[in-house]
């Protein structure tokens, strides 16, 4: 079966725009198998954006970054099952950040520096709901630096639970997360 994928990337150490890049291109040699899969693949323009904001009442608020994130969105269709799809991206990202640690068993590490981030927003119309995995992103209506560059590919696009489109939860976004996920020219970016 062929699934409609979305995937987030970020990055904030640098070369961040680089290790963005250099995903986009494992994403391409691993997990877009034919010709079909290849020409499907469609890649956002690139943001500049705050460090998404941890819990008010997070006791690890003076240990977020302050650096500015550079993120992206891809889309492309693959013959992978989405658990499959999500343990190449784990690999993917363990081969640039060979130190990156599971955001699942680190929470802290949600809020700090990294040199590449790959979240599964969407797969599809599916909805999966694992220890391991859950899909669509728990956290994708409520963050600018994704909705921003998934709109710019996918404008249409339905939340497979709310039945919303997504572009409906762009407007209930506080206008400072908006107005500070900036797309950047990459001819003037540094990383």
């Amino acid at each position: 079966m062929i699934v409609h994928y979305h995937l987030g990337l970020g990055a904030n150490l640098a070369p961040s725009l680089e290790n963005i890049k250099r995903a986009i291109e494992f994403i391409k040699q691993r997990l877009l198998l034919n010709k079909f899969e290849k020409e499907s693949l469609v890649v956002s323009s690139f943001y500049k954006s705050l460090a998404h904001n941890a819990p008010a009442d997070s006791h690890i608020k003076n240990q977020i970054t302050k650096k500015h994130f550079i993120n992206c969105v891809v889309s492309f269709r693959s013959s992978f099952n989405p658990f499959t799809l999500f343990d190449i991206i784990r690999k993917i990202e363990s081969e640039i950040d060979p130190n990156k640690i599971n955001n699942q068993s680190k929470k802290i590490k949600l809020w700090q520096d990294r040199l590449i981030d790959i979240d599964l927003l969407l797969a599809g119309d599916q909805i999966i709901n694992t220890d391991l995995l859950k899909v669509p992103h728990y956290d994708l209506t409520n963050r600018a630096f994704v909705l921003k560059p998934l709109l710019e590919i996918s404008p249409h696009l339905i939340h497979p639970k709310s039945n919303q489109a997504l572009l409906k939860y762009s407007t209930s976004l506080p206008i400072k997360d908006w107005q500070t996920t900036q797309k950047i020219s990459l001819s003037h970016t540094t990383s």
